[in-house]
């Protein structure tokens, strides 16, 4: 079984393995970057490290989270080079889900950018199972 946290993004709900978790704050303001991409917010200081923060419904073709995110998924990227760490603004953290691979279906086909970031979908609630790595890189 593996452990995925569950969270609101718009009317959707998502979820993801927390093994590329570092940890979930509370999220306040992001110094903005110029020139950044539009889903790019900008950067936090998380003790000390700059850390970029992506709206997750922008990233993901939907309504903008905005002042509606409360919360910050901080999840490490593998890179060709040393792991960076990547903030996710979401809505609502849900909760966990433990699942394994008999509970998890495959991605249905999906019109524009949302259908390569999904993995598979959840049998019991229907969440949809985001693929972390591809989220986070071009």
């Amino acid at each position: 079984m593996t452990t995925f946290i569950s969270f609101s993004v718009g009317r959707e709900n998502f979820a993801m393995d927390i093994g590329r978790i570092r940890e979930v704050c509370n999220f306040s303001e992001a110094v903005r970057v110029p020139q950044a991409p539009p889903h790019i917010l900008g950067l936090v200081n998380l003790r000390g490290r700059a850390v970029p923060v992506m709206d997750l419904g922008l990233r993901m073709s939907t309504a903008a989270i905005g002042s509606r995110g409360r919360e910050l998924i901080v999840v490490e990227v593998q890179d060709d080079q040393d792991p960076w760490l990547m903030g996710l603004l979401v809505e609502t953290i849900l909760g966990l889900e433990e699942a394994g691979p008999e509970d998890i279906a495959p991605p249905p086909q999906m019109p524009g950018n949302v259908g390569r970031f999904i993995t598979g979908i959840f049998r019991a609630n229907g969440y949809y199972l985001l693929d972390t790595q591809k989220l986070c890189t071009p």
